[in-house]
């Protein structure tokens, strides 16, 4: 711990008789002229090149730095689409397949791509799109296409997509994307432990998680990989989605040094809202060990320098997850609520109050009062 100071108040001095004083200032002013004659002869020698100063003639360059990660949320574009803007029918499919990649090395930059296709009267409307941080600040971009079926269909966005291979140990090239700055693309050798999250009548949802690389540019880099299929035959059941200003809601994923997986999705309607149905479960992964279990609590911690996420998960009341906001974005375009998207570094708490550092993204609405 730095040492710590405390202020003192300066000691009185006794005023001085008038003669004292007189002498006092004489004193003052000889000493003042003194200084101010040797100060100008070595200002003199230094600017006229004539002194040993060493870094006289030098040039001093600052040290470049990337700029500073803050816990500022970054305004919605006003260009970008954030949720489909079509009809969720009933009786007709809704499909989505998610894609969440962290690099394991710094800046982790992190890529969530999302493709859903939603049945109308007569084709399918596929929604495709990428929220891309670079370790500095986030790229979004979106686009809508009609297509004839379900299958997904490449666009200038989304420029190759391959169906994942569960559980084989060859590296398969999943998607590539071209983005303004950047071509991404990222491949996955061992998506393993299907988990089933949601299985209602109205829809199914699966997860699976494991490591793979992801490639920017020509840098290649080892990452984490989280994908989610969710199918539905009675689309109307999940319009819930295209009403962020109704819900509250609260998602993560997780990945620790000793191997811990952590997932967490829960939402629920705001207060006076109808018809949305409320949902939570949280998923523990360690090795073959599966535990699924409903979030205990979470939220936003505001008392630090920067905004922390942490969740409590049911498995035990000590058991948590911490997740710094650094470079949130918020993905709302409204002030009536916040939708905030953050990745990067963090913790995880175990039972025993351990603390484990790992890699996650979160994303969380909140209705604004």
């Amino acid at each position: 711990m730095p040492e710590e100071y405390t202020l003192q108040e300066p000691p009185k001095v006794e005023p001085a008789s008038e003669p004292i004083k007189k002498n006092i200032n004489t004193y003052f002013i000889l000493a003042g002229v003194g200084i101010g004659f040797i100060c100008i002869f070595a200002l003199g020698l230094v600017l006229g090149g004539g002194g040993n100063s060493k870094t006289a003639n030098e040039t001093v360059t600052p040290t470049p730095t990337s700029p500073p990660l803050t816990s500022e949320i970054t305004p919605f574009p006003s260009d970008f689409q954030e949720v489909p803007l079509v009809s969720f029918l009933p009786n007709k499919q809704y499909l989505d397949d998610t894609y969440v990649v962290i690099s394991q090395e710094k800046p982790y930059q992190t890529l969530i791509l999302s493709v859903a296709r939603i049945e109308q009267q007569r084709n399918f409307t596929q929604y495709t799109k990428i929220n891309y941080f670079d370790g500095i600040s986030w790229d979004r971009k979106s686009t809508t296409a009609i297509i004839k079926t379900s299958d997904i269909v490449t666009n200038p966005l989304l420029r190759s997509w391959t169906p994942a291979t569960i559980r084989t140990s060859n590296p398969s090239s999943l998607a590539r994307l071209a983005l303004p700055k950047s071509d991404v693309s990222f491949t996955s050798q061992e998506l393993k432990n299907e988990v089933s999250v949601q299985s209602k009548p109205g829809s199914t949802k699966f997860i699976y998680q494991g490591k793979g690389t992801f490639t920017i540019n020509d840098d290649t880099f080892p990452s984490y990989v989280f994908y989610s299929r969710t199918y539905s035959y009675n689309a109307v059941e999940l319009d819930y989605l295209t009403k962020p200003d109704q819900i509250l809601s609260n998602w993560l994923v997780f990945w620790d040094k000793e191997g811990t997986f952590y997932y967490i999705d829960d939402h629920k309607a705001q207060l006076g809202v109808n018809n949305i149905p409320s949902f939570a479960i949280g998923v523990k992964e360690q090795g073959n060990s599966i535990i699924r279990t409903p979030s205990e609590s979470s939220g936003v911690d505001t008392n630090n320098s920067i905004r922390t996420y942490h969740v409590n998960l049911g498995l035990d009341r000590d058991e948590a997850v911490f997740l710094p906001l650094l470079n949130p974005l918020n993905k709302s375009n409204k002030k009536t609520y916040t939708w905030v998207t953050s990745s990067g570094e963090g913790i995880s708490v175990k039972a025993e109050g351990r603390k484990v550092s790992g890699l996650g993204v979160v994303e969380y609405i909140t209705q604004n009062k």
